[in-house]
């Protein structure tokens, strides 16, 4: 079987190797009071209580995850990369395949988001804010960046991308330039939210780069979804 840190560093996507951390270490105060308790617990079963506060976080608009993950969570760690910082989640599923899942660091949320606009930032609903500010900066299935919420620095405005579909010239009901992908499957599905709506939760959009989207769709539930799909590989 492959080596678990030979394993992550074949997905770094540059040229730090993933250390992971153990033990009180004075060099990692940027890092949430959560993230620390975890560094000084040596017992795997009592790192796993420890993030269990999913439940209290975002328990209600993620159901289904944070109830697999209450069963089938059978790690978590500190792990750096360079000079950034990640929760790295092993989670053993339903077929008892080892998936590696990382959460960003949400103390560095705030400049991450503010980098991209802080009319951004004033329109994110309050229950993203709660996720980014609070429990991740993006949290997501390690080796292909997706199947999770996005990290800050990933989310991504449709208007500046090009999309091909939209080459037959027929209407779209959302503003690209105020549309953003918080949810990627990795093969060119996105959910996106048009944050000039008044209820941009309700009113998800699932876009497909060669499909035509669905609209009106309910954001959590669509993204609680996904993630669980992808923690049975």
């Amino acid at each position: 079987m492959i080596d678990k840190i030979d394993f992550l560093n074949k997905y770094t996507l540059n040229e730090h190797q993933v250390e992971i951390l153990t033990g009180v270490d004075s060099n990692v105060q940027e890092l949430p009071k959560l993230w620390q308790d975890i560094l000084a617990i040596s017992e795997r079963q009592e790192r796993v209580k420890q993030v269990l506060h999913w439940q209290q976080k975002v328990g209600k608009y993620l159901i289904n995850t944070t109830s697999y993950l209450s069963e089938y969570l059978y790690d978590v760690e500190v792990m750096k990369i360079g000079q950034d910082f990640y929760l790295l989640y092993t989670v053993v599923g339903r077929r008892h395949k080892v998936m590696y899942y990382a959460g960003g660091n949400p103390n560095k949320t705030k400049a991450a988001l503010n980098s991209i606009g802080e009319s951004f930032v004033s329109q994110l609903p309050e229950s993203l804010k709660k996720f980014y500010f609070e429990l991740h900066d993006g949290f997501y299935y390690y080796p292909s960046r997706s199947m999770g919420l996005e990290a800050t620095q990933s989310i991504m405005r449709l208007a500046d991308e090009e999309w091909g579909i939209l080459e037959d010239g027929a209407p779209v009901p959302i503003d690209l330039s105020s549309s953003y992908s918080f949810f990627t499957n990795g093969m060119g599905r996105y959910v996106v939210l048009d944050l000039s709506e008044g209820n941009p939760l309700s009113e998800a959009v699932l876009w497909d780069s060669s499909a035509p989207a669905r609209y009106h769709l309910d954001f959590w539930a669509i993204v609680d979804e996904w993630i669980t799909i992808g923690f049975d590989g």
